[in-house]
């Protein structure tokens, strides 16, 4: 059975958390029954991503191979057959594209969409830069169009280019791992990833620190805005920028220090510092945006 749960990687389900951001900064989150229609459309695409997932494990099986870590992952060490994969990730698909009607006519094309866009990706995109790059960011805008369009919220551009920003640190983090960890085992790059011989890791070290610098300027341009100040009735919401800077500048040091994962999942997960700066930023706009 764990094999199966390692198979669909629900540890990365923590990414389809963008679905209730807009709602969650529009402040209509708890508007009629928009917290159950995201619920339920954050597992339905959480059940879609593992579908991609799998098929992703089944094209890169000669790759994964020779890779030090996904070699280890169930189809890769024979835990769990290709037929069986394919007959669970065909079962995924149809469940979570189906299921989709029963909550919106949309979304069942906005579901289509991110798997054929994934499915280049898999097959061809990701073998080269920056198209790889420009193709995750595009899965995580539209985990944000999915959202808004369930809950009925306008998304504000501000939430777009924030995202978009760190979509492509999120990318650049990813390499920077995998270059770090072929480079301990003296593997070859193009003989696991061949886009990282596009890269390296001084690039996307630098990278990381100036996309997540102008991220953090946007976000600062967006709570002084006048259009935030008018909607949220405060124009103290700048404080907001405090807990947002400890973030911005512990991950920069993470990154500079390069003995840590950065991969944003594994932060979020295990970096005590960096979750307190997420509570506390969190807490604070809970309170400016639903305390009326």
């Amino acid at each position: 059975m764990l094999n199966w749960f390692r198979l669909l990687r629900i540890n990365d389900y923590i990414k389809n958390g963008l679905i209730f951001f807009p709602a969650f900064f529009g402040g209509r989150i708890f508007v009629g029954n928009n917290l159950v229609l995201l619920t339920a459309t954050f597992f339905l695409f959480s059940l879609l991503a593992s579908a991609v997932y799998i098929i992703n494990d089944l094209v890169d099986f000669n790759l994964d191979l020779k890779h030090p870590t996904k070699r280890e992952r169930p189809i890769t060490e024979g835990a769990i057959s290709k037929p069986a994969a394919a007959i669970v990730g065909s079962f995924l698909l149809l469940v979570a594209i189906g299921s989709s009607f029963f909550i919106s006519s949309e979304l069942p094309v906005l579901f289509a969409i991110y798997f054929v866009t994934n499915l280049l990706y898999s097959t061809y995109i990701k073998h080269f830069a920056p198209f790889d790059l420009l193709l995750i960011a595009f899965g995580f805008l539209l985990r944000i169009q999915l959202g808004g369009m369930v809950s009925a919220t306008e998304i504000s551009s501000w939430l777009y280019v924030m995202i978009f920003l760190f979509a492509i640190s999120f990318g650049f983090a990813k390499r920077l791992e995998e270059i770090h960890l072929l480079s301990g085992y003296k593997i070859e790059f193009s003989s696991v990833r061949p886009s990282l011989k596009f890269y390296s890791a001084e690039f996307l070290r630098n990278g990381i620190v100036a996309i997540i610098s102008i991220a953090f300027v946007c976000y600062v341009l967006y709570v002084f805005s006048a259009e935030t100040i008018s909607r949220l009735h405060s124009s103290y919401v700048f404080i907001t920028c405090l807990p947002v800077s400890f973030g911005v500048y512990h991950y920069i040091v993470l990154v500079k220090r390069g003995n840590e994962s950065i991969a944003p999942q594994v932060v979020l997960r295990e970096n005590l510092p960096v979750q307190l700066a997420l509570l506390c930023w969190l807490l604070m706009m809970v309170y400016f945006i639903y305390r009326r």
